[in-house]
């Protein structure tokens, strides 16, 4: 009997890690587990004063009007609005006298009617050999590969919006993407075919997952008292407790913080954040402006960051109408139990490739590259 029909994919990662802990030497593990348990203790005194503290920032923040929250459920602006998402996923296999497989795929779904539509999607996929001795290198390759896969997918979607003039596009990641790539071609392109959504009538959204950096902290660090924010290296730290704070006071969902455009001034910024400010500037040399803000579902639900593209640039006041707008459409398409919109969850479902696939595709090539006949012609030569 097969495994996957008596154990769930969880249950058979928990057993995985169960067999691991069980072949560690004891007394290596034993000392391990001691020292996880005392840092463990540590960060949760730390937590407990940060924790202390959001109710003093919370005040603070008040004043400045951090904090938005959709007062009006009324989803009739947004409904009927057309709706597409992209994601992109790949691996990369073998590595065997130099030689590399870079596996990715691209998925892209539409709903042309609205909330309560037809959801249809289409993906596409390709394996490009390359021979190099670094994996790093070869990791970085394959990514770009699949952006410009996903970049694809998202000028074919606009072509499919289009006919409407309008609609709204979520990209499973952030517009700036990946964030180490400097190459003025490569982002040419990626802006050509926003600018292209945009002249459409197409919304271009970025729901960004992963939390990084701490430019946002860095903003708030110019506009409440310093003492406050002791404690918080980073976005997620700050995002986190202080939106699940809003939430259990004022009682709205989903809660998102005062939108800011990401930064041109490189002054005082971490490593990884003066990469995304110089990286801002290429952005922004192409014609297109990007704002941020932070978005939470729920006290249990995890924060993300939801990004905005337009050609001009926005007052104040056109960037809040803006997002509020994106949340009564976020809010429409974040169905119970799900941290973020639907049609993300479902691109990013379609186009996953998992490390199993991977390995078999890879399996496949060796089987048909080492058939019998061309083995026992090798071993002719040695004979």
């Amino acid at each position: 009997m097969k495994l996957s029909a008596l154990y769930s994919l969880d249950e058979l990662k928990k057993l995985v890690r169960k067999i691991e802990v069980d072949m560690t030497e004891h007394k290596l593990l034993s000392n391990l587990i001691d020292k996880a348990k005392t840092l463990g203790e540590t960060e949760q005194k730390r937590l407990r004063r940060l924790g202390e503290r959001v109710v003093k920032l919370s005040k603070s923040l008040d004043e400045l009007k951090f904090y938005r929250a959709i007062f009006s459920r009324n989803v009739d602006e947004v409904k009927n609005i057309p709706v597409g998402s992209v994601d992109g996923s790949f691996q990369v296999i073998g590595g065997v006298g130099g030689m590399w497989y870079m596996i990715v795929g691209a998925a892209y779904v539409t709903i042309p009617n609205g909330f309560g539509g037809a959801i249809n999607y289409k993906v596409d996929a390709d394996i490009k050999p390359k021979r190099y001795p670094d994996e790093s290198f070869i990791r970085r390759e394959a990514e770009i590969f699949m952006m410009l896969l996903e970049t694809k997918c998202i000028r074919k979607l606009r072509s499919e919006l289009s006919v409407q003039r309008r609609g709204n596009i979520f990209i499973d990641g952030p517009i700036m993407d990946p964030w180490w790539c400097f190459n003025k071609d490569y982002i040419s392109n990626r802006v050509e075919v926003i600018k292209e959504s945009l002249s459409s009538g197409i919304r271009i959204l970025g729901i960004v997952k992963r939390i990084m950096g701490s430019i946002f902290l860095r903003e708030i660090q110019e506009l409440v008292n310093h003492r406050l924010l002791e404690g918080y290296v980073c976005d997620h730290d700050f995002i986190s407790p202080i939106l699940s704070y809003y939430l259990i006071k004022k009682k709205h969902r989903p809660v998102f913080t005062k939108p800011f455009e990401y930064p041109r001034d490189e002054t005082d910024l971490s490593d990884y954040d003066n990469k995304i400010c110089k990286l801002y500037k290429m952005y922004l040399n192409e014609g297109i402006h990007i704002y941020y803000s932070y978005f939470k579902n729920s006290v249990r639900s995890k924060a993300y960051r939801v990004e905005l593209v337009t050609k001009d640039e926005l007052s104040e006041e056109e960037l809040d109408r803006e997002y509020m707008k994106v949340a009564q459409l976020i809010d429409l398409w974040s169905l119970p139990g799900f941290d973020i919109p639907l049609p993300v969850i479902i691109a990013h479902d379609k186009c996953n490739i998992r490390k199993g696939v991977a390995e078999k595709l890879y399996y496949e090539i060796i089987t048909k590259m080492l058939n019998q006949e061309q083995l026992t012609y090798l071993a002719s030569l040695f004979s």
